[in-house]
């Protein structure tokens, strides 16, 4: 008969009890063993420097979050925290959810040393105030009230991509093959565990950890009690060439020794190149806005309206609807777009637009001797104007100055005047009081579409170091052909419609179909360019290509 087992316990030896809690230490049990092995009397450094942890040992408390902090005196510009993030997170060929960029600055005046160098290591900051959460429509953004940590909710998310428009640091990161959007949420899941981040664990110099911050510092620090002045273009709390923190309250803390880095810029600050140009979004906001000057003139001036004009509005309201379906990476998650009605204008936008389709529809089925005709073609026409303010606010409220309220508001305004006044005119035999009218609506439209082109001329001399000038150099570098051609077929469009005035009745149709071909072809580069040329502030990169 076999002998009875024996209780582990009593098979267990102190060694064996010894080697099993040191696979079991805590993150308090591993620093006191290494502060046991230390020689403080030896060691000159502050005690800042030498008790230096990778993490905190305990949940942020009541008024703090989590938070990273870079000490840019250490970091070596190698990206091992770049490779790390990317395989612990299983990112794509091409996605990054951290980056490495470079400050540069002249040496001091006389002196035979280089050039200033300095690495700046990038991810989520997990802001107080995060532009991504308030813009996404569908709610696909989260930050945790006990952590403070900003989420994506992959399962939520319809790829619109706005929420990379809104972050002005770009940190959201769009996966072509999930069609959805991804970004840093600070490992939390090896927070929780007791391990750090990636990034910071495999920094080799510590210049990455994680710490707690108390969201008054943070507000005190980001908002200095300065007037809104010049001043703030001058100095940047948070890290300079960096887009200004007021925006979103980031909560990462970089900190050096060095007095020169307020100086010091981003090596690619005055370097643009074209940004996506979001073809589905051009034809959307091109057709939906001829699509309600169209309807507009209809509410106006039913019987100057024809319903073959009134049906092509709703033929170019449906396609534009449908091609802003095309723009989502998910399109069959496209019915979620209300769940952010209360915080987006992206949601506010894209309801106003659906709202549109039936008010329009029954604009165009009903006769205009019908006596419900009037009050749907003003229903349509109100909702289309409203939709064409929640399209300017969906621009607007990024922040970057090429697509500021005044000047989107410009282009799409006038896009709709020009563009319905020149269909309504071509389609329609207007008596010579309202073609004349026509004209100077189409006149009118088109020259508020080029005012802002016009004003940027004035940024071209400029040193390329704002968004403004670093937007009007790529026009007329890179983009300068497509932007000529703009200019010049927008002329050719005022030409045409001032010439269908003074022209005969046998070629005033003809020249008015010119002024529209013209006007639609300058619109939809004005509106490609739009996209292409927005050259916002960032976070530093690297040395241009």
């Amino acid at each position: 008969m076999p002998p009875a087992a024996t209780p582990s316990h009593e098979a267990t030896t102190l060694i064996d009890e010894l080697l099993a809690q040191e696979r079991n230490l805590t993150a308090v049990d591993r620093f006191s063993q290494w502060h046991g092995r230390q020689t403080p009397s030896s060691d000159t450094r502050p005690a800042s420097r030498l008790y230096r942890s990778l993490l905190p040992l305990h949940a942020p408390g009541p008024g703090e979050q989590y938070a990273f902090e870079v000490d840019l005196d250490r970091c070596s510009g190698c990206k091992a925290c770049v490779t790390a993030c990317h395989a612990l997170n299983g990112l794509e060929d091409g996605e990054s959810w951290r980056s490495v960029g470079l400050l540069v600055g002249a040496p001091p005046p006389a002196s035979p040393a280089p050039a200033l160098l300095q690495h700046v290591t990038a991810a989520c900051h997990h802001c107080l105030e995060p532009a991504c959460l308030h813009g996404c429509p569908v709610l696909a953004y989260e930050k945790d009230p006990g952590t403070g940590i900003v989420r994506h909710l992959d399962d939520q998310c319809i790829g619109c991509t706005y929420c990379i428009m809104m972050c002005p640091y770009e940190v959201p990161r769009f996966s072509q093959r999930l069609g959805i959007v991804r970004k840093c949420d600070l490992c939390s899941e090896r927070l929780v565990a007791g391990e750090a981040p990636a990034c910071v664990q495999a920094c080799p110099t510590e210049a990455i950890r994680v710490t707690h911050v108390a969201v008054r510092d943070v507000r005190a620090r980001l908002l200095p009690a300065l007037p809104a002045s010049s001043n703030r273009s001058k100095i940047n709390p948070f890290l300079p060439s960096a887009p200004d923190p007021i925006l979103t309250l980031p909560t990462t803390r970089y900190s050096s020794e060095r007095l020169e880095l307020a100086s010091m810029r981003s090596v690619d600050l005055s370097h643009a190149t074209p940004a996506h140009g979001h073809a589905p979004l051009v034809i959307m906001l091109v057709l939906s806005q001829a699509a309600v000057g169209v309807f507009s003139w209809r509410a106006w001036m039913p019987s100057a309206t024809p319903t073959a004009t009134v049906w092509l509005g709703l033929a170019m309201l449906v396609l534009a609807l449908g091609a802003s379906v095309l723009h989502l990476g998910q399109p069959r998650r496209a019915w979620r777009v209300f769940l952010g009605l209360r915080r987006s204008w992206l949601s506010r936008e894209a309801i106003l637009l659906g709202a549109l389709l039936p008010a329009a529809l029954a604009a165009t089925v009903l006769s205009p001797e019908s006596a419900a005709a009037p009050l749907a073609a003003g229903l349509a026409a109100l909702l289309g104007w409203a939709s064409i303010g929640a399209s300017t606010m969906v621009y607007a409220a990024t922040g970057r100055p090429y697509w500021s309220a005044a000047w989107t508001a410009s282009r799409f305004v006038g896009c709709t005047l020009a563009l319905g006044s020149g269909l309504v005119g071509a389609l329609s035999p207007l008596p010579d009081p309202w073609l004349l009218l026509s004209t100077l609506a189409g006149l009118l439209g088109a020259g508020l579409s080029l005012a802002p082109d016009l004003m940027l001329w004035t940024h071209r001399c400029s040193t390329a170091t704002t968004a403004l000038a670093r937007t009007a150099f790529l026009l007329s570098g890179r983009l300068r052909f497509r932007w000529r051609a703009r200019l010049g077929l927008a002329a050719a469009g005022m030409v045409a419609l001032i010439a269908s005035w003074l022209a005969s009745p046998n070629h005033s149709v003809e020249l008015r179909w010119i002024a529209v071909v013209c006007l639609f072809a300058t619109t939809l580069l004005e509106r490609h360019l739009f996209f292409t040329a927005a050259s916002p502030d960032r976070m530093p990169g690297n040395v241009p290509a």
